[in-house]
């Protein structure tokens, strides 16, 4: 029977548990270094959220931009290496170029030739110095009797202003526009500039008066045609319409205006040769009653008034006492 059911579990006992839990620890170690030696020998990541090893966009994005900058900052300093390169190899050449030359001069095999074909005695031309110092003083003079010639001319020459004369405001103009026509100046010296200023006055009097008649017109017709907008609105709500008195503009035409009073139909006023001899009789004051607080003051100012002239006179105070006061 017991044959048949087969061989019996392994029974683990307490001394083995622990070598158990250590195999397993050990184990697990392993497994993760061999995970971790695997992914960074392949290029293939697995990029799972438990993964620590996975490489982010942000981190991918950033070494972008690092290795962009390396390379410009290699082009850069390769520019600049080639530049000062040539400039070595440039200066080395014309240092060369002297030194050959300084060689020859020293052996005299060579001479310096100037521009004007004359061989070098030294390495200062002296004469080309002294010719270039005269030509210079030469176009000095030259260029001060220029000036001078210049200066004689426009002592000679009368002087001639560049611009017009200013004309300097005068306060006067603005007051015939503030105050009317009667403020305006007129030529008393010539009589003809004097009629043709009146001539003036009356046509510009002329036109105001056309153009404050035309306004009033204009604002006559828009307060018709706003009265007549008012009727239409209460007219389609069902009230009255108004009745607008025209008092104010039949008052407006009745009045006289400025052109067509008659001065000469004014009466004057009629002086008076008799002078009033009648004495106006004064205003009586009004009399006001006694307030609460000045009660018994009257008395007691009589009182003082009446010792001070009952007593003896050796007791009264000088006369200088009252003037000074």
């Amino acid at each position: 029977m017991d044959a048949e059911a087969g061989p019996s579990k392994p029974v683990l006992h307490t001394h083995d548990i622990s070598s158990l839990l250590d195999l397993r620890t050990e184990f697990l170690h392993r497994k993760k270094a061999a995970v971790a030696q695997n992914a960074a020998a392949s290029p293939l990541v697995n990029k799972s959220k438990n993964n620590i090893l996975a490489v982010t966009k942000q981190e991918t994005k950033a070494k972008d931009e690092q290795r962009e900058a390396r390379q410009a900052r290699i082009r850069l300093n390769g520019e600049q290496l080639r530049k000062e390169e040539a400039e070595r190899i440039r200066r080395q050449k014309i240092l060369e170029e002297k030194a050959s030359i300084y060689e020859k001069m020293t052996t005299g095999k060579s001479q310096l030739v100037y521009d004007d074909g004359s061989t070098a005695e030294f390495l200062v031309n002296f004469e080309q110095k002294k010719r270039e110092i005269e030509n210079r003083e030469t176009e000095k003079s030259g260029s001060a009797n220029i000036r001078d010639d210049e200066r004689d001319k426009s002592i000679k020459e009368p002087l001639q202003p560049a611009n017009p004369l200013v004309v300097h405001y005068d306060p006067t103009e603005d007051r015939g526009r503030m105050f009317g026509a009667s403020h305006v100046p007129l030529p008393f010296m010539d009589e003809e500039k004097r009629q043709e200023k009146i001539e003036e006055l009356k046509q510009l009097t002329e036109e105001t008066n056309r153009n404050r008649a035309k306004r009033k017109k204009a604002i006559d017709e828009m307060k018709v045609k706003e009265r007549e907008a008012i009727n239409r609105l209460r007219f389609r709500k069902g009230l009255p319409p108004l009745e607008f008195s025209d008092e104010e503009e039949d008052k407006e035409e009745n009045e006289p205006s400025a052109d067509t009073v008659n001065l000469d139909e004014i009466p004057l006023p009629v002086e008076s040769t008799l002078e009033s001899t009648e004495e106006v009789p004064p205003e009586k004051k009004k009399k006001y009653g006694v307030r609460e607080w000045d009660r018994g003051k009257v008395g007691y100012t009589r009182w003082i008034t009446k010792q001070r002239e009952e007593r003896d006179e050796e007791f009264r105070p000088p006369n200088s006492y009252y003037s000074n006061k």
